[in-house]
């Protein structure tokens, strides 16, 4: 059955996520969504008028209520910021209908019952095709505090099915609690060492500072990682040292970027050249390079990189599945590596690791490893925001690696074990290896702190490097005009030029959500280390600046 498009009927929605959030009106684009006089509406039309006397451009909107379909419109100065709604549209298998309500089944088990029959002819079928025994699927759409049904479609199979589907993975649930039950009675039951007697002691007890804090074990003691996180890894100690692959200021490029994506992302992929092509342009490939880094996909996507390949010549294809914590960090590293022994003339400096939403502050970033020697072990990034659990590790949001580094890794026999995992932390125990091996590497960790994080909690300044959680293409889109206008090129040398003045108040409030959200974290690891229960939600109360 197609989906039924009728006037939805609209409830409240769950309100745990922020509701809105600013965006330039620049950056807003049709079929987008934007907040006129305080209803989440989709942008059918807008236009720009030239320049006015007092030199502000105006944006004309035409937009309607995703849930009325009433039309508004609005002007703007094209440089003023503007609110966006957070719209979710959600599918949940309808259960029932009681009362004039759709009972759904939410992926947890549990059931939702707060959302009205839609209003008219698509409510009037639905329930038709509920009466007829028909298995549906319903669209749940919600923003700003509201949802409603805005369609629905019959799913395979029927009810009878899913019942029985149901009933069989309850069955199965039970057995395994069974299971687990039993073998964690045993294992409490039998004697095992409290330290694995297979490794050198002083690789487990080692002490790293963090935050003027010295932890001699690192990990919760309630909730470890795997042990596999802690053991050395026999390819690292065996391989040639990192002083085995020379770099020095001749070598180019300057800064290699692996943008990690996957083969379907091409949309993101796309968004990112035409955002960040005019820094890649303005600098030439010597000093920067980058890749989009992939790894093996479906037929189809795969054509569809060979294509972008050949249009673009920007993709550094993996030969492993493609996955984000099973060996696609070590991968890269031994591709780079294989890259160069194929093409002497490829020798970065320095290689970096990015994911796909976070945007590198490429003037900033250039400035930071200007006074940095690539021949030394250099470990760039943040440790801000970590997990408490891996203190020697940098975050994932990107990271940089001097060549000798990446030469060693990805030269080296790294086993599968120590290849997967939570990758980020995987790379800082690789580095703890650099200790054991004779004669001794040391790491030099350039921690960067709150110079990188997430957008909406950091405050763009001079020395602001990376902007994370750049999860949808309106986000981008702020964030990179923001950084276009702070940063200039001018006489072949990168300027930082100051905020947009409507821009400093926006990112004082960055600036004090932050310090309170780093700020309840810090509460909460001191009572966890305490031994005692950290309320969330009592917390937000009192700290309402924290959510």
């Amino acid at each position: 059955m197609s989906d039924h498009e009728d006037q939805p009927t609209f409830e409240n929605a769950d309100a745990g996520a922020a509701l809105t959030y600013p965006a330039q009106c620049s950056a807003l684009r049709k079929n987008g969504h934007v907040v006129i006089k305080g209803f989440p509406c989709k942008i059918v039309d807008m236009s720009t008028s030239k320049t006015g006397k007092h030199g502000h451009a105006k944006v004309n909107l035409v937009a309607t209520d995703i849930f009325t379909g009433k039309k508004y419109e609005d002007v703007s100065p094209s440089t003023h910021n503007m609110d966006v709604p957070n719209v979710k549209r959600t599918e949940y298998q309808l259960v029932n209908i009681d009362d004039g309500y759709l009972n759904l089944l939410l992926p947890s088990g549990d059931s939702k019952d707060d959302v009205k029959v839609p209003e008219g002819e698509m409510g009037e079928k639905l329930e038709a095709d509920f009466n007829e025994g028909k298995d549906l699927m319903v669209s749940i759409l919600s923003a700003m505090g509201q949802e409603a049904c805005v369609s629905y479609k019959e799913a395979a199979g029927d009810r009878a099915d899913t019942n029985w589907s149901m009933r069989y993975g309850i069955f199965i649930a039970i057995e395994l609690f069974i299971v687990v039950a039993v073998i964690t009675t045993l294992y409490s039951l039998l004697p095992h060492h409290t330290e694995p007697i297979f490794r050198p002691r002083d690789v487990l007890d080692s002490y790293v500072a963090v935050d003027e804090i010295v932890y001699k074990e690192p990990y919760s003691v309630g909730n470890p990682p795997p042990r596999s996180f802690e053991e050395p890894d026999y390819g690292l100690l065996t391989s040639p040292p990192p002083s085995a692959y020379g770099c020095s200021e001749d070598s180019t490029p300057k800064l290699f970027i692996g943008i990690f994506s996957t083969p379907r992302a091409h949309q993101r992929r796309a968004l990112i050249r035409s955002l960040m092509s005019a820094y890649f342009e303005s600098v030439g490939r010597t000093v920067l390079d980058y890749r989009f880094v992939v790894g093996e996909g479906s037929a189809k996507e795969m054509r569809g990189i060979e294509n972008e390949e050949a249009e673009h010549g920007d993709i550094l294809h993996l030969s492993t599945p493609e996955n984000m914590d099973n060996g696609k960090t070590f991968h890269y590293m031994q591709e780079l590596l294989q890259w160069h022994a194929r093409d002497a003339h490829f020798r970065p400096q320095f290689v970096a690791k990015c994911d796909d939403d976070t945007m590198l502050i490429i003037p900033a970033v250039l400035r930071s490893l200007g006074n940095l020697n690539c021949s030394d072990n250099i470990y760039w990034g943040t440790s801000a925001g970590r997990s408490q659990h891996f203190p020697e590790y940098l975050r994932g949001l990107a990271y940089i690696l001097s060549w000798p580094l990446v030469g060693w890794i990805g030269g080296s026999d790294v086993s599968v074990l120590h290849q997967q995992g939570i990758e980020d932390a995987r790379t800082g125990q690789w580095l703890q290896m650099l200790q054991y091996l004779t004669p001794k590497q040391d790491v030099v960790r350039v921690d960067n702190g709150w110079n990188m994080g997430d957008w909406n909690q950091l405050s763009i300044s001079e020395q602001t490097l990376a902007l994370h959680w750049l999860k949808l293409d309106e986000w981008w889109h702020a964030q990179s005009s923001i950084v276009a206008q702070a940063w200039r090129l001018e006489d072949g040398e990168w300027r930082w030029q100051g905020l947009p003045a409507q821009e400093e108040e926006e990112q004082r409030k960055k600036e004090k959500h932050r310090a309170a959200v780093v700020e309840k974290a810090r509460v909460r690891e001191s009572m966890e280390r305490q031994g005692e229960v950290f309320d969330d939600k009592a917390y937000n109360r009192e700290h309402p600046e924290a959510t």
